[in-house]
């Protein structure tokens, strides 16, 4: 069930590690993804 939830946001990141990574950039001004990515 829980799944189904995340389909939409785990398909956007493809990856579920990423799916933080990803969002923190978003969320962020890009000031410097690759420091956030690392």
């Amino acid at each position: 069930m829980a799944e189904k939830e995340s389909s939409p946001e785990s398909s956007e990141s493809s990856s579920p590690a990423k799916s933080p990574a990803v969002k923190k950039t978003v969320a962020k001004p890009m000031k410097h993804p690759s420091t956030a990515d690392m």
